[in-house]
């Protein structure tokens, strides 16, 4: 929790005194630059003190100190940081949010006070939801939380854009950023995760979840058939449908389909090069479901790249999952604007893939094509 540091409000307390009783002396102007948005009207000449304990302090012109429960304050501009005065007034206006997100982080890279970063990583939730991207506005969320904050902010759960989670794949993704921050939170942190948690987990419910027609185990689910697609990339015949990661594969559940996998590794033999491959798929599917401007999009391609390039590195040129392993990674390369390493890729793989599996041999074909005519990569392959 942000501590306010007593010595530096009382050193800025009496530097604000002291101008105001100075005879023949007046305040600079760039002192009373902060403004503070209070009842849906925003109060200028103030200078912000600080955020303890859910309380903003600020000063008034007249030397007075105010403090207001952050329930009452709908905004802070600082004159230190004009970028977080230009993203609130975006935030008001809900106009360009993709800038106001990026102001603020900006901002936030800067802050050295902590009451100050907790502020912004909230107004980042706020941006994020009110532009309807769910990702961002989890991933927001669960840096509030890692701070240890105040009730006021634990009670600032993105709900809007969770709204606008519309495949599995970005909902794979926020509950995969919960996921992995759970185990380092305590307390009323961890209490207003796992709530969350559980409204995320019913924002979405694809429709081919397990029991469903055509689904894996559903009336059309044949045990023992190959896995024929994961969100439209075509998984390799050698692969059988009923591995319980081609299934996880199948139904999008992508996040799942990554632990299952580690596990799977730690603990089986004669599989990893499958596991491998199923891993850098799932990885890869995450990132495609993210906005081309997501900052986590390319880490997450990345991650896809390694895990497929492993399966390269360790089992080719002979490995049944090598063909489709390259062609996965030359995915990863178009995305990231390669394209050179991604033809070169499609190449090799088109040479060992098993001819009779037509799914990924019309998928190789089709992303050549679409390099060679210049096209832009597709979200989805």
């Amino acid at each position: 929790m942000s501590a306010r540091n007593p010595r530096q409000s009382r050193h800025r307390l009496f530097a604000l005194v002291a101008c105001l009783t100075l005879v023949g002396l007046t305040c600079p102007d760039t002192l009373w630059a902060d403004a503070v948005k209070l009842g849906g009207f925003w109060i200028d000449d103030q200078v912000v003190q600080s955020i303890n304990d859910g309380k903003l302090s600020y000063v008034n012109s007249a030397g007075t100190e105010a403090v207001r429960g952050l329930e009452e304050v709908q905004g802070i501009k600082l004159s230190a940081f004009p970028d977080l005065g230009k993203a609130e007034d975006l935030i008001q206006e809900k106009k360009d949010l993709s800038e106001a997100m990026r102001l603020l982080t900006a901002v936030r890279g800067n802050a050295r006070q902590e009451w100050l970063r907790q502020w912004v990583d909230y107004r980042l939730v706020v941006a994020a939801d009110l532009a309807e991207r769910p990702v961002d506005a989890v991933r927001a969320y669960v840096t509030v939380l890692q701070a240890n904050p105040h009730a006021f902010y634990l009670q600032q759960a993105p709900t809007t854009s969770l709204t606008q989670i519309k495949n599995e794949q970005i909902h794979q993704a926020a509950l995969k950023l919960v996921d992995e921050a759970l185990p380092r939170l305590k307390g009323p942190a961890q209490e207003a995760a796992n709530t969350f948690r559980e409204a995320l987990a019913e924002a979405y419910k694809p429709e081919g979840a397990a029991g469903a027609p055509g689904a894996p185990g559903g009336e059309n689910g044949v045990a023992g058939a190959p896995a024929e697609d994961a969100g439209g990339l075509a998984l390799p015949k050698v692969m059988p449908a009923n591995d319980p990661v081609a299934k996880l594969l199948k139904q999008g559940k992508y996040a799942e389909a990554i632990a299952t996998t580690d596990r799977a590794m730690a603990a089986e033999s004669g599989t990893t090069q499958m596991r491998l491959y199923q891993k850098g798929i799932a990885q890869l599917q995450i990132a495609l479901a993210l906005a081309q401007e997501d900052t986590l999009r390319e880490t997450q391609l990345k991650d896809a790249g390694l895990s497929l390039m492993r399966v390269v590195v360790h089992f080719g040129p002979r490995g049944s999952y090598v063909g489709p392993a390259m062609l996965g990674a030359g995915i990863v390369h178009q995305q990231i604007g390669r394209t050179d390493t991604a033809l070169t890729l499609y190449n090799d793989a088109a040479n060992l893939i098993d001819p009779e599996d037509t799914g990924l041999i019309n998928q190789v074909q089709e992303l050549k094509r679409s390099i060679i005519a210049g096209e832009e990569p597709a979200t989805t392959p």
